[in-house]
């Protein structure tokens, strides 16, 4: 047995508890017992003399492959949209069920059907006509879908598991950042900035935060602020791998010159060794809190 078809088995295994049971036997009887119950209207309103039962049975007989093979083709696409593939292996494998299962569907109808009609197996399929089958199509490209959605639903699940347990270490952050000093960033280099119509050569380490100011951007120290004429953006480009993170669209701190963190989990500004303050925006909380747990 194949790893996909076992990981479907475990699937179906987990899932198969009493009120999923009760949920798929119930949604089976009452489709088998609408689409009887409005054939033998019909049948009626064309002077039909027979029963109830045996059009009951007849659709019972036809709609048992939606029960068989809904099943495992739902957690086939579960499976296959909870754990990211290349899109044309899904494709390739979705077209591989959908051509399996109509087989088995013709199959067990032609020999079904075949034998109560007493057609034959090539005789019953001579005599159907294709759009009979359409509804079967229809019926498990719906289960597909289904199946499509409970999987991504549990790939976002398992994201937003993986996102709480990294906040977790920030339930007190002011602690986490006292015990967590960030010893592995090295500021060792230098940028050579041009304010007030001459040079400067500034060192990184120096540097706290940079604010963005119109045409430039403000290189904040402890002791001071000196203009820079740049962007937020170009600057971040000298300063990613020097340990700094961008917080907000105008601000960019010092990873180990922060302080303590404001909001816990979900920060909303944070003050600096210096005890400068800045913002922080909500697109880069969680960013944020994950750059502090690498950098350690």
């Amino acid at each position: 047995m194949g790893a996909h078809t076992q990981e479907i088995f475990r699937l179906i295994k987990a899932e198969w508890t009493l009120k999923n049971i009760a949920l798929l036997g119930g949604y089976w009887l009452l489709t088998v017992f609408s689409f009887a119950f409005a054939f033998y209207i019909d049948a009626l309103r064309n002077e039909y003399q027979g029963g109830y039962s045996p059009i009951l049975q007849g659709f019972a007989l036809g709609f048992m492959p939606w029960l068989i093979f809904a099943i495992p083709l739902f957690f086939r696409a579960s499976h296959l949209f909870k754990n990211p593939k290349p899109l044309a292996l899904i494709v390739a494998i979705s077209s591989g069920y959908f051509v399996l299962i109509f087989a088995l569907i013709v199959l067990y109808a032609s020999i079904v059907f075949g034998a109560m009609r007493a057609q034959g197996f090539l005789g019953f399929i001579q005599s159907t006509r294709l759009q009979d089958w359409m509804w079967d199509f229809a019926m498990f490209g719906f289960v597909y879908l289904a199946g499509c959605v409970h999987g991504l639903k549990q790939r976002v699940e398992v994201i937003k598991t993986a996102r709480d347990q990294m906040l977790e270490q920030f339930d007190d952050p002011i602690r986490y950042l006292h015990t967590h000093p960030h010893s592995n960033l090295e500021m060792n280099s230098h940028i050579h900035v041009r304010h007030n119509d001459h040079s400067e050569r500034i060192t990184i380490s120096d540097i706290l935060a940079v604010s963005s100011q119109a045409n430039y951007v403000a290189l904040i120290t402890a002791e001071r602020e000196i203009l820079h004429r740049s962007t937020l953006t170009k600057i971040m480009k000298d300063l990613v791998d020097q340990g700094f993170f961008r917080i907000h669209r105008s601000h960019i701190v010092r990873l180990n010159a922060i302080k303590t963190l404001q909001g816990g989990r979900h920060p909303h500004a944070l003050t600096l060794t210096s005890g400068h303050t800045f913002p922080v925006s909500a697109r880069y909380r969680l960013g944020l809190l994950n750059a502090l747990t690498s950098s350690t």
